[in-house]
């Protein structure tokens, strides 16, 4: 319930009769518009989940041994 809680807000608070069309939408929002009463394009939504990704898994590889490094420092215990 929370879930979807999370995702009805934005839709409704973003839908184009709210104000002009060129809002800016939440990344799960706008991966929604793929999906309609006609089909889903399964294609776009693939590239888009991917460009929407992308850049985390990236940042995340870079970061890595920071990321690590921190969560077992804030778990305690850890010297070094």
């Amino acid at each position: 319930m929370g879930s979807w809680n999370s995702f009805l807000w934005p839709v409704i608070m973003t839908s184009s009769s709210m104000g002009s069309s060129d809002t800016v939408q939440p990344v799960e929002v706008g991966l929604s518009t793929f999906a309609s009463a006609e089909g889903t394009d399964f294609q776009g939504l693939a590239a888009a989940v991917t460009f929407t990704t992308l850049p985390v898994m990236v940042f995340f590889l870079l970061m890595q041994r920071q990321f690590i490094r921190g969560a077992l420092s804030a778990a305690g215990g850890v010297r070094g």
